[in-house]
């Protein structure tokens, strides 16, 4: 997991990264790693927590949502041409 303190326009801490094997998902890792994302930001002082996932990447999606994230916007070819990126954004 890779965060930036004040990454999101320097407001909010932003998750740039985060990975579990394929064979590890589904046994709450994800879930733990945000959790503790979410806890640091809080004790940080921070009101917010921002990401950005594909928007080919449903699962990843549904997995942010079922956290509590939602969608602020959406960035047009921000990965490379034809892949946009979704601002994602969870209010602590």
């Amino acid at each position: 997991m890779r965060v930036a303190t004040r990454g999101f326009c320097g407001l909010y801490p932003y998750l740039s990264l985060i990975g579990v094997k394929s064979g590890r998902r589904g046994a709450g890792i994800g879930r733990f790693l945000m959790s503790e994302l979410e806890t640091l930001a809080r004790q940080s002082g921070a009101t917010r927590v921002t990401l950005m996932v594909s928007d080919f990447n449903a699962g990843a999606q549904a997995f942010y949502r079922a956290l509590g994230y939602w969608q602020l916007g959406l960035l047009p070819d921000a990965a490379k041409p034809g892949i946009d990126e979704l601002v994602m954004v969870k209010d602590l």
